[in-house]
This record gives C-alpha cells, sequence and structure tokens, in this order.
C-alpha cells in the first residue's frame, strides 16, 4: 500500500463515517491501520466507528491511543469526551473538551458538551452561559422572534414571551421559574408545546399562554428561551432551583375518576414507565428494558401499572406472561399527561427511567423513583440519591454504564422496607 493509495483510502473512511456508512469505514480504516500501526487518523475513525456502536470502553482506548500519536486530532477529542460523559466521569470530560477548544475555540458542538459537563458537575456560573451554544450547536431548533431577547435587564411593567425550546420534561421542569418573573413585575406570556396545553393552562407565573408551534399576534415586549433562564436569573447555586410542590396539578373530576380503578388494585400500588422517545440521541442509555423491571413482582404484595405511552409499548406483548401488569387502553385519551398525572395521587410510588414522566411525577409532588445511568443528564448531577429539582424524588443510579440489574436489585432492596402510602 504506497503513500498516495493509503491516504486516499483514510479520505474514503471519513466519507463513509460522514456518510454512516460504518462498517465500510471500519473495513477501510482497520486495513490501513495494519500497514501503519502509527497511523492515528485510521484509529481516530476505527475510534469512532466503536462510538458510534455503544463500544464505549474500546472506542476510549482507541481514542486516547490515537490522540498519544497526534494530539491535533478533534474529532478524536470531541468523541472521547463524549465516551467520558457517558461514563459518569464528567471532570475528565472538561479536560478533553478543553484540549479540544485549545486547537478550536469557536467549535460548537465542543462548546455545547463542555457546558452539559459544567452543569452537571454544579459549576453553574460557567456552564449557564456555554449552555447557550446549543443553539449554534443545532443541538435545539431556535424560533424567529422579530423582538428584542431578554439580557435580564428590568421586567417591571414589561410582558415576556417565554418559549419552550425541548422535551416535555424539560418543560415540566423549567416552568417552575416563571412566577419569579411576575414577582420582578413582568406580565408573562408562555408558548409551549400545543399537547400540554390543558395541563398548563392554570399554572403559577402565567398570565397567558398560547401553542409554541402556531403563529400568534405578537402582544409583547420581549422573549427568552425558557432554558436561559436559569442564567438571566443568575442562578448559580444549586439551592436556587428548589421550589414548592407540587406546582403541576390533575383536574379534581380526573382524579376522582380514577379513584375507583386505582384503588381496587391490591397491596403496593406502583406505576413504572421504561422508555423514552427513541429519538432522543442518548435514549440508548437512559431507557431501561422492561424485562428489567420483572424483578420488583418479587416483592410480596406488589401490583405494577404500566405508565408507558406510545414508545416501548411494543415490549408489552414481549413480556406478557413474564410478570403481572396493570395496563390501561384509554390512559390519555383526551389529553397528554392528564389521567397520568390523576392516576399520581392514588399510587403509592412511581419508579421510572429518565423521562418527562419523572418530571412529571416530581413536578406534582408525588413519590417517584427515578433510575438513572452512568450517562445521565447533567440535571442530575454526580453523585447524591436525592434532587433540588424535586423533593419528592429520590434518584437510583447506575455504576457501570448499560447495566441496569444492580440498579433494579437496590429499588427492590428498597420496596422491601416500603408501606403504602397514607
Amino acid at each position: 500500500m504506497n503513500g498516495a493509495t493509503w491516504q486516499s483510502d483514510l479520505l474514503l473512511a471519513q466519507q463513509s463515517f460522514d456518510q454512516n456508512r460504518i462498517d465500510e469505514a471500519l473495513a477501510i480504516a482497520t486495513t490501513v491501520q495494519a500497514a501503519h500501526p502509527a497511523c492515528a487518523e485510521a484509529l481516530e475513525i476505527i475510534g469512532l466507528v466503536q462510538s458510534r456502536r455503544h463500544q464505549v470502553d474500546e472506542a476510549v482506548k482507541t481514542l486516547e491511543h490515537a490522540l498519544r500519536i497526534r494530539c491535533d486530532l478533534i474529532p478524536a477529542h470531541y468523541y472521547l469526551g463524549l465516551l467520558y460523559q457517558s461514563r459518569g466521569e464528567p471532570e475528565r470530560a472538561v479536560q478533553v473538551f478543553e484540549r479540544a477548544l485549545l486547537l478550536d475555540p469557536g467549535h460548537d458542538r465542543i462548546r455545547f458538551s463542555r457546558a452539559l459537563s459544567l452543569l452537571k458537575l454544579a459549576r453553574f456560573d460557567e456552564g449557564w452561559i456555554e449552555y447557550e451554544w446549543r443553539w449554534k450547536a443545532a443541538a435545539v431548533p431556535r424560533p424567529e422572534i422579530p423582538l428584542p431577547r431578554w439580557d435580564g435587564s428590568s421586567l417591571e411593567g414589561r410582558s415576556i414571551l417565554i418559549h419552550t425550546e425541548q422535551g416535555f420534561g424539560d418543560t415540566f421542569q423549567f416552568i417552575r421559574f416563571l412566577p419569579r418573573l411576575q414577582q420582578l413585575g413582568a406580565t408573562v406570556w408562555l408558548a409551549a408545546q400545543k399537547p400540554l396545553s390543558r395541563l398548563l393552562r392554570d399554572i403559577q407565573g402565567v398570565d397567558h399562554w398560547m401553542p409554541v408551534d402556531q403563529p400568534a399576534p405578537i402582544a409583547f415586549d420581549l422573549y427568552s428561551p425558557l432554558l436561559s433562564l436559569p442564567a438571566l436569573l443568575q442562578l448559580h447555586h444549586p439551592e436556587r432551583f428548589r421550589v414548592a410542590t407540587p406546582y403541576l396539578y390533575a383536574e379534581p373530576d380526573r382524579v376522582e375518576k380514577w379513584r375507583g380503578r386505582i384503588e381496587s388494585l391490591s397491596g403496593l400500588k406502583i406505576g413504572i414507565g421504561w422508555q423514552g422517545s427513541p429519538t432522543f440521541k442518548g435514549d440508548v442509555w437512559r431507557s431501561i428494558p422492561l424485562s428489567c423491571f420483572a424483578a420488583l413482582t418479587n416483592v410480596d404484595n406488589v401490583t405494577l401499572v404500566s405508565l408507558q405511552k406510545h414508545d416501548g409499548l411494543n415490549q408489552l406483548a414481549e413480556n406478557d406472561t413474564a410478570f403481572p401488569l396493570v395496563r390501561y387502553d384509554d390512559l390519555d385519551a383526551d389529553g397528554a399527561f392528564l389521567d397520568t398525572i390523576a392516576v399520581f395521587q392514588h399510587l403509592d410510588l412511581v419508579v421510572t427511567s429518565d423521562t418527562a414522566l419523572a418530571h412529571l411525577a416530581g413536578g406534582a409532588g408525588v413519590p417517584v423513583w427515578c433510575l438513572i445511568s452512568t450517562a445521565c443528564d447533567w440535571r442530575w448531577m454526580t453523585q447524591a440519591s436525592d434532587t433540588v429539582w424535586y423533593d419528592s424524588m429520590r434518584l437510583f443510579r447506575q455504576q457501570k454504564l448499560g447495566e441496569w440489574e444492580p440498579v433494579i436489585a437496590d429499588v427492590v432492596s428498597e420496596l422491601q422496607r416500603l408501606g403504602p402510602r397514607k
């Protein structure tokens, strides 16, 4: 293999990877690396393929090897930082991202990824500022609003539109800050996801509501993205995130509608959710196979109730005979989460993966155990079993990426000591 050939092969391997033909990219890069063991670029492509295949430990070793040979491989730095994030090592991720930013200070995806690690480390004074790179990194779609964006200046006598920007869980979590805007003298408009209109129509801190994805007349002075509020409000200490719960409420008649159906169930009544949206980039790590929840039925006198909607329902048939699970086909039939939050009121506990269900339960102030991966989102930070976000929530943390059985075993152990909710 002469010089011109292997260099052109490397280019072809990179193109194949960029076009998601990862088998082809790996085959070409492996051939080049076998002929040229010290070729850092070939090792980089192999490491990127391993990362894409979720071979985390192998990818870390390969990319570290590539960077020992050549320290200026920016994709290797970027992917290595992401891998450290997945393994629950945000300090190392920050170090890698910062080395990469010495080479390319304006690399938007690295700046945004660094922000996530800073936030996970509770370095909020830096993290909130860097989190604004989410727009340039194209991690979040940015609406066009022909008005000034709020810069933190006085809101006295002014009206402000706050628009949601990410998933339902983010909306449930961050609407807690809207009353603070009213306290600063603002009239608050909320542009939120249309499916949440009935659930959010009476929340505190909102004067007017509109769907985020539909045109509407401009009747406000300023706007701000919802997840930019902590930076604008200068919330640099986690304790300042804490608010009284509940701040999300079920419709009273709906609570009564579900009373008899849930209270007729025997024993400790536990609602479960296992699957997030598969379109979310990190869903491979946060969602939990339904089969893992079978161990909860080993606890005496437990009834499991499915709270899962849409994604993940295919697993019900696969586990239909494995363990008993109560299902309600009419759950939320006439509005997103309307029945779910009412059912919460009659359950002893909610046990769920890290999805909107966890945030809904936390915002509703009901007991919820959230099972989180080492690759968990920044908001759960790094070690504690409690969280400033929700007083009624307990976190069960994975110790090794991808291994849910020990987490479920911890849940089972705790359930042995838990009695029915009073």
